[in-house]
């Protein structure tokens, strides 16, 4: 007797539109099975993980940090071409299907309708991606970088989310693969050029990314809040409700973390940034056109001085500091140093 998946995935048509297209290359039964039959794996990796951020957050402290910015550069590079991979597979089906087939049918068809070709292949890939983006962390620590709470609690919580999701098969899991690629393939080659000499003239556009993953969750709410009201229609519905639920919630913390960062790096920061004292600019060249300017009104006032000197000196300087112009006074008192020690008039 066949199980209730391999009925699922057994099915060519749902209510008179195809879900398989004639060129099968990707069991996506097989990739539920196996995601379904090993949850250990995704179970000891996040425990792992949780374990290994302190220890290694520890032994940074006390041995030093580690010159990572090679390895960095390459891991993200890699993750952002495996990303952009991903886009190329996925995307194209997700809004090709969207358009033709509209928002229900990508919200509760049978999974197969994405998972037995090369796009199901790359949210299979998408799944265990989750396991070795992990790594971002390690990385970070061993920078000695700081590992906020959104850092951590996401890449453990999404990876257990993702293999739930391919174990059940839910119907909206190309929309999570699809935004998930889009997103990561720009913020991992972002995080790649960080790691080079060019990282002061991207980073303006961080706020961009930040602004899409915010995005990415609005969306993540969206489509599962729309397949569970489908469900609750009465409506046919492949969804697991345990999933819409955990998939709900975790996509809501995201968004408070992701806006928590929003608020705190470019709104709060740019109002402290307002408020604080414009830093003085101290260079060699800024010194030497002073010097230079000073002296040339120390040389003006000299001669100036040589004039009344004889007859209005004092009242002179007087009026001079009754300006309470830091500008002339300097001027002045070059002058008065270059006056008194000119041999002509037999003051040095």
């Amino acid at each position: 007797t066949a199980t209730p998946s391999e009925k699922v995935f057994g099915l060519t048509d749902w209510q008179g539109s195809q879900l398989v297209s004639g060129d099968i290359s990707w069991s996506g039964l097989a990739s539920s099975q196996t995601s379904a039959g090993n949850w250990r794996i995704a179970l000891i990796a996040v425990g792992l993980y949780v374990v290994m951020i302190p220890s290694l957050k520890g032994y940074v402290a006390r041995y030093g940090k580690f010159d990572v910015k090679d390895l960095a550069f390459c891991w993200n590079s890699l993750l952002s071409i495996f990303s952009w991979c991903g886009v190329f597979a996925c995307v194209p089906v997700m809004a090709t299907t969207l358009a033709e087939k509209g928002l229900y049918f990508t919200c509760c068809a049978p999974c197969q309708w994405y998972s037995n070709n090369l796009c199901g292949f790359f949210v299979t890939l998408f799944i265990w991606s989750k396991i070795f983006e992990l790594f971002d962390t390690v990385l970070l620590l061993a920078a000695k970088k700081p590992v906020i709470a959104l850092q951590w609690w996401h890449h453990s919580t999404v990876l257990l989310y993702c293999w739930h999701s391919n174990s059940a098969g839910i119907a909206t899991g190309l929309w999570f693969a699809a935004m998930n690629y889009s997103v990561h393939s720009v913020m991992y080659g972002y995080f790649a050029i960080t790691a080079t000499k060019y990282r002061k003239l991207i980073s303006p556009y961080a706020i961009f990314i930040t602004l899409a993953q915010l995005l990415q969750m609005v969306v993540g709410m969206f489509v599962t809040i729309k397949a569970v009201l489908y469900q609750v229609d009465g409506k046919e519905c492949h969804v697991n409700r345990t999933n819409s639920v955990l998939g709900l919630l975790m996509y809501f913390s995201y968004f408070v973390l992701f806006l928590k960062l929003f608020i705190d790096n470019y709104v709060l920061k740019k109002k402290e940034e307002h408020h604080l004292p414009p830093k003085k600019k101290s260079s060699l060249l800024k010194l030497v056109r002073s010097t230079t300017r000073d002296l040339f009104l120390g040389f003006a006032i000299l001669y100036f001085q040589r004039f009344l000197f004889c007859c209005c000196y004092v009242h002179y300087s007087f009026w001079l500091f009754s300006r309470k112009s830091f500008f002339f006074c300097r001027g002045w008192f070059c002058g008065f140093v270059l006056f008194c020690r000119d041999p002509c008039l037999g003051f040095a």
